[in-house]
């Protein structure tokens, strides 16, 4: 993502921005708009300046997150939520809910962890596996997040509050889509939210690392990192599909229990 995102000096600020601001829990639907204000004031472009390679994207963006790495992560306390608060809720997410379905994992991080407190970071993290393990979006993470408070009904009434906005949405604008697709301040507006998007991508991996990399556990902070590695070989090098990667690290787990 940050190799098509950051292409230009602008784009690394905003990618920064956006980063330092979800790591301080600034509210993202803020985050976004402001980066796609930036976008559309100085009529950034996606194609603009040459893209970054991975290792320089990450050099822009990781050392503004490690000194906000959290260590205190807060515990779920939630047991049962009620459905018209599911409902409104992740209707509020859907309303804001574009870019691609990797936007979705630092705004539900920031409101189910930080802010309701429904999920704790290692049942989210589980979320967004088997977000990824099943057919469907990622998106889905939302039907996770409703079972766990709400039972099968809760898991339902959060898919369809998280789905309908957009759905009524692309209802509404579809005949007009043609008028609207080609329009230069919406790709200035997209071009500067996209780099944002990238850097509150990095927040939320920086937020959830310290539950997947245990430093009290050398074993399985080691064989962790192992597959931490064979992931990046096997989808960021060799192009292969997540879903390779994701069943060889459920072996592992498997095997060592």
């Amino acid at each position: 993502m940050g190799q098509k995102a950051i292409g230009s000096r602008v784009a690394v600020g905003l990618a920064r921005a956006g980063c330092i601001g979800s790591l301080t829990r600034v509210n993202p639907v803020l985050i976004l708009g402001v980066a796609g204000f930036v976008g559309w004031m100085l009529k950034l472009t996606p194609q603009k300046g040459v893209p970054l390679p991975p290792k320089a994207a990450a050099a822009v963006l990781i050392p503004a997150t490690v000194p906000a790495l959290p260590y205190n992560l807060p515990l779920a306390t939630a047991t049962t939520v009620n459905w018209l608060t599911l409902g409104l809720t992740f209707s509020k997410v859907g309303v804001v809910f574009f870019g691609g379905g990797f936007v979705l994992i630092p705004v539900l991080k920031q409101l189910l962890i930080d802010q309701l407190h429904w999920l704790t970071v290692p049942e989210f993290l589980d979320g967004v596996a088997i977000s990824q393990l099943t057919p469907g979006p990622i998106a889905v993470i939302a039907t996770f997040a409703g079972f766990r408070v709400g039972g099968w009904s809760g898991a339902m009434v959060a898919t369809l509050g998280l789905f309908l906005p957009a759905t009524v949405l692309m209802l509404l604008l579809s005949h007009s889509y043609q008028r609207f697709r080609h329009l230069q301040p919406v790709k200035h507006f997209l071009a500067g939210v996209n780099p944002a998007v990238v850097g509150m991508v990095v927040s939320a991996a920086v937020h959830l690392a310290p539950s997947v990399f245990p430093m009290s556990q050398p074993l399985r902070l080691g064989v962790n990192m192992v597959l931490l590695g064979l992931t990046w070989l096997v989808v960021g090098r060799f192009k292969k599909h997540p879903a390779l990667a994701l069943g060889m690290g459920a072996a592992v787990g498997a095997l060592l229990g």
